[in-house]
């Protein structure tokens, strides 16, 4: 088998709430929604203590689950029922992350 070529030109750069949601098992210990919400928000609140944003997707994409999918305090479940799986929600915020600007 030969090496597979590829250049810079084929390397993507995403941001952290894309990688955490196209594979949540990276950063959480089975990749369910609940852990990756959770790993979300404790990302931010880290973040925040330290008042050092490293990645500003994290913070935009909890602002953007704020005003879409009310009331947050059942954020999991309201997620589940407007998508048909953990996976459909898990893709409809890697959706809305895809649209951030990498920096």
């Amino acid at each position: 088998m030969s090496p597979v070529e590829y250049s810079a030109h084929d390397i993507q750069a995403i941001n952290l709430v894309q990688g955490v949601c196209k594979r949540p098992q990276m950063y959480t210990p089975t990749g369910s929604l609940g852990e990756v919400i959770a790993f979300l928000f404790g990302h931010m609140s880290a973040s925040w203590q330290r008042q050092n944003i490293v990645d500003p997707s994290v913070k935009k994409t909890i602002q953007w689950l704020d005003e879409q999918y009310r009331p947050t305090s059942d954020l999991i479940g309201v997620l589940l029922s407007k998508h048909n799986s953990e996976k459909e929600a898990l893709e409809a915020i890697e959706k809305f992350a895809a649209e951030l600007p990498t920096h």
